[in-house]
């Protein structure tokens, strides 16, 4: 197996870092606000809470490098170690990359917390592993396109 250049894998880090966080929070904010919508009954017009959100968002962006970053650097991390060692970009490593950090999470809340604490310690590890997964998803498909991953999964050079 060939091994690849570091500066591949620093993109490759470098683009789940930068992209992770915006679109993973961006999502579990959506989810939980169209989550509200469903389950309330609407009191304000449609335009009203869509410039709601967009105004959440706005704010989301900023807050999801917070929430998510280490997760993503976490992931990037790994990703970037394994396109290092010579393995494919593929959808599956973005995903297993991606649910490193919740699934460490969820470990160490099993491990660790009390009685008290564990439902909301393994609701948060759920809501990471879901926007995570999700923005794995949507990163993988976004740099499918790039010379990158092309690069990346071609076959190596003799």
């Amino acid at each position: 197996m060939a091994r690849r250049s570091i500066n591949d894998a620093a993109k490759v880090f470098i683009a789940v870092f930068v992209l992770g966080p915006p679109i993973g929070g961006s999502l579990v904010l959506i989810g939980l606000q169209v989550s509200q919508w469903i389950t309330s009954a609407p009191t304000e017009p449609l335009l009203q809470r869509l410039a709601g959100l967009g105004q959440l968002l706005l704010v989301t962006v900023p807050l999801s490098y917070y929430v998510g970053g280490m997760a993503a650097g976490i992931a990037g991390l790994a990703l970037a170690a394994y396109i290092a060692w010579g393995y494919r970009f593929t959808l599956w490593a973005c995903i297993a990359a991606a649910l490193i950090y919740p699934a460490g999470f969820a470990v160490q809340a099993l491990i660790v917390a009390s009685k008290d604490s564990l439902t909301p310690a393994l609701i948060y590890a759920a809501v990471m592993a879901a926007g995570a997964v999700a923005s794995a998803v949507i990163c993988y498909f976004l740099l499918r396109r790039t010379s990158l991953v092309r690069r990346l999964n071609a076959a190596p050079q003799a």
